[in-house]
């Protein structure tokens, strides 16, 4: 088998009219696949590079397309074809990518319109409340379907924050800080409406005002600052926006991926729907209770940014509800949701498939009978096992602890184990742990575990601490390339990606 970088092409465009979002959840998908090795190519329209200064300024080869429907034009750029092809656009169909199907090993289409059909082997819509029978005369039998926030696919700073801000809002709640942000253009001006119907209500607080670099109001909006109740601060093209958002107490924006950027920090908004494929995200996100929406764009004067604001800014109930609902709806961990879903499954003994999920809450009970068993607690490092209420507590932390990544190990589609990654003290180092059910002993299991937990990693060292006497574990770690440095310590140096 020959060691190679596998190839990923994505196909997605921005502009002033379609925004910046399908390019944004592209580069989003993209900076973790090329952090696990894989080179990454973006072929686009050349306004996409004027609208998203990132893709400009990104690492990866970007190709303009002068023609952007035709699917020849797309094979030329890459005449040896890819592993994945990745194609955000509402403009390609079934039509386009069955030109590309003996050119790509794997097709994933990202879509939040139901409306087309795809010839694909993946397709993630993440829009809250889609259900599989809305594709399933759109799609070939044997498409995953990834639907819903839980593969929304946001950078690694919303997850990492998440911890801080969920704790931050536990406090009372109360509006001292608004963030207004309507995504990298906006041609409606509505940033400055709001700006009229918050300063109509007689706020003092403060307001971050997020626009991109295209946008034509930065000007207009710093003049407006000066004639304003409050302090506002303009940002430009943030690269931080989990910051921004963590510390605000309200965000107003559009009813697009942004809408699960603040869900995952917990914030309570209010929507302006933009465009007609955000109405099925905002309306299900106000049933939830998580957010109210104001409707549609052109409808939406600064009375009615003023009359919204000021009913929620008088109610510490309906913004503790807000937040408590949003915090349940995205977690942030959709991106690597996703990849695992993108990795090819490695077999058993018996040819049978082993993959990795994320574990949640929900698969507290089943991770506490495995490790409850006498056959696992026999060379743990501490053998007592430990009680049910402990158990719990310690899921809570390893499910919003952004230094441990704890997976379920699933054994033709049957949960059968775990494998955890612990970041350590040296930076480049992850600890790795491993626990099987004792009744699926012997298939293989573990070892197609760490070969994929080894293709999630391929820049890390991998560290597994295994006691003295457990010969059978010291065997399997030698036999997935680990070296023993002492009698219970083995090191899996940074390894390329092997397809």
């Amino acid at each position: 088998m020959n060691e190679r970088s596998p190839v990923a092409v994505f196909r997605a465009d921005a502009s002033v009219q379609i925004g910046g979002g399908h390019v944004m959840r592209c580069l989003t998908l993209a900076d973790h696949m090329a952090s696990q090795g894989w080179t990454i190519s973006f072929c686009t329209q050349p306004e996409s590079l004027q609208i998203i200064p990132k893709l400009a300024s990104s690492p990866y080869t970007i190709h303009e397309l002068k023609n952007p429907l035709d699917a020849q034009a797309l094979k030329a750029l890459h005449p040896d074809g890819c592993d994945l092809c990745v194609i955000d656009s509402y403009d390609i169909d079934e039509e386009y990518e069955k030109q590309l199907r003996n050119w790509a090993r794997k097709i994933i289409i990202i879509d939040d319109l139901a409306n087309r059909k795809h010839d694909c082997d993946l397709l993630l819509d993440q829009t809250l409340g889609r259900r599989p029978n809305e594709y399933i005369q759109l799609v070939p039998n044997n498409c995953q379907l990834l639907l819903g926030p839980e593969y929304a696919l946001l950078r690694p700073q919303f997850a990492k924050a998440r911890k801080d801000a969920l704790r931050r809002r536990q406090r009372p709640h109360t509006i001292e800080t608004i963030l207004i942000s309507f995504g990298a253009t906006d041609p409606n001006k509505l940033a400055k409406r709001a700006l009229k119907g918050i300063n109509a209500t007689g706020f003092t607080g403060h307001v971050d005002v997020v626009m991109g670099t295209d946008s034509t109001d930065i000007n207009e909006i710093q003049t407006l600052s000066k004639s304003m109740g409050f302090s506002i601060t303009p940002h430009v093209a943030v690269n931080d926006m989990a910051a921004l958002l963590s510390r605000a107490d309200l965000a107003i924006g559009a009813g697009g991926t942004s809408s699960w950027e603040r869900c995952c920090l917990s914030v309570p908004s209010l929507i302006v729907i933009v465009a007609n494929n955000q109405r099925m995200i905002a309306e299900e996100l106000e049933k939830t209770g998580a957010t109210i929406v104001l409707g549609w764009h052109k409808d939406i004067t600064v009375e009615i940014f003023s009359e919204f604001f000021s009913r929620i800014n008088s109610s510490e109930h309906i913004l503790a509800e807000m937040t408590n609902k949003a915090q349940h709806i995205c977690d942030g961990q959709g991106t690597l949701r996703t990849i695992l879903k993108i990795l090819t499954p490695y077999l058993a003994n018996n040819g049978l498939p082993i993959t990795l999920q994320l574990a949640t809450l929900n698969d507290t009970d089943i991770i506490f009978k495995w490790q409850s068993q006498k056959q696992t607690r026999h060379f743990c490092r501490i053998q007592e096992a430990p009680s049910h209420a402990e158990h719990k507590r310690w899921m809570l932390d390893s499910t919003s602890n952004p230094d441990r990544l704890l997976m379920l190990i699933v054994y033709n589609a049957t949960p059968v184990g775990v494998l955890r990654f612990d970041k350590t003290a040296n930076s480049d180092t992850q600890e790795v742990s491993l626990l099987i059910a004792p009744e699926k002993y012997g298939l293989g299991i573990a070892s197609a575990a760490l070969k994929i937990g080894r293709s999630l990693k391929p820049h890390d060292r991998l560290m597994a601490v295994i006691h003295s006497q457990n010969i059978a574990s010291q065997k399997l770690f030698i036999r997935a390339g680990y070296s023993a440095i002492s009698k219970t310590c083995y090191i899996s140096e940074p390894t390329p990606f092997i397809l």
